[in-house]
């Protein structure tokens, strides 16, 4: 597991007839002169919450995963919520990054795997 794991964050930008191709990410080595909204930086988490392994885990499995194009969606769960996110990875990442927001009181007793409910 590496420590800082980075994104470049690929196409769905504007062009003239609206918005391109829709986005998609790919891991790239780590370059601290990589600022931006083409860019994610993911700095691993040392504590030793629940928080920090689900989000450890996590990006970790976001870096090596490659899509399925037979399945449409990915499955998640957190406590009693379950989500459905677009089997995209840009898509994967910005839901990632916005369950970051979340006090570490949701993640008490759960792990990446419970988290990750069904991917073939």
């Amino acid at each position: 597991m590496s420590n800082i794991i980075q994104f470049e964050i690929l196409g769905g930008w504007p062009n003239d007839f609206g918005y391109g191709y829709p986005p998609d990410i790919q891991k790239i080595t780590y370059d601290p002169k990589n600022k931006g909204s083409k860019f994610y930086t993911y700095k691993a988490q040392s504590s030793n919450t629940s928080k920090a392994k689900l989000f450890n885990e996590a990006f970790n499995w976001l870096a090596e995963y490659k899509p399925n194009e037979k399945i449409e969606f990915i499955k998640f769960q957190l406590q009693g919520c379950k989500y459905k996110v677009k089997n995209n990875r840009a898509n994967i990442l910005g839901f990632f990054r916005r369950l970051k927001n979340l006090n570490k009181r949701h993640y008490e007793n759960w792990s990446f795997k419970k988290f990750l409910k069904k991917v073939h």
